[in-house]
């Protein structure tokens, strides 16, 4: 938000407080005694104070925050590029699930860690070949125990 949007922010929290202050000032004579009226008042009340409270938090976000414009801003660091990274070392198994997809388990090599890749490979229209999707799991391969042992419960409960 600019500067001047927030001064505006604080000039209406201002208000507001003023608002919820003459409210609280005003004398239990001066209040209303219909109990319908009453409670629209109390409700209005409780308004006041939940938009303050708002206010009051949103103010603090936008004061604590300082931006920078984008020019200002230092590039993100990048990370070395590893020339093995998505590299499959081997594909060791293919479960076929039906005319246009595959599920593949892959040993890879992701960030520098050896991984264990299960996803779903599909042939998409306009292409005769797989690619893989969205759908898997990449996981560490020292954790393929675990995995493993996880698949084994599974199959006790099919």
């Amino acid at each position: 938000m600019k500067p001047e949007q927030v001064e505006a922010l604080k000039g209406q929290r201002t208000r507001l407080a003023d608002q919820l202050q003459a409210m609280l000032d005003t004398p239990r004579a001066d209040r209303p005694t219909k109990p319908s009226a009453l409670k629209a008042w109390l409700r209005e009340l409780e308004s006041t104070q939940h938009a303050l409270a708002q206010l009051d938090q949103l103010v603090r976000l936008l004061t604590r925050v300082e931006r920078r414009p984008k020019s200002e801003r230092p590039p993100a660091p990048k990370r070395a590029a590893n020339p093995d990274d998505g590299q499959d070392l081997a594909i060791l198994a293919r479960i076929r699930k039906g005319a246009r997809a595959e599920l593949r388990v892959t040993a890879c090599i992701w960030k520098g860690r050896r991984t264990i890749d299960v996803r779903c490979w599909s042939v998409f229209k306009g292409s005769d070949e797989f690619k893989p999707t969205r759908k898997g799991v990449m996981i560490d391969a020292d954790k393929l125990n675990a995995l493993i042992e996880a698949l084994h419960l599974a199959q006790q409960h099919a």
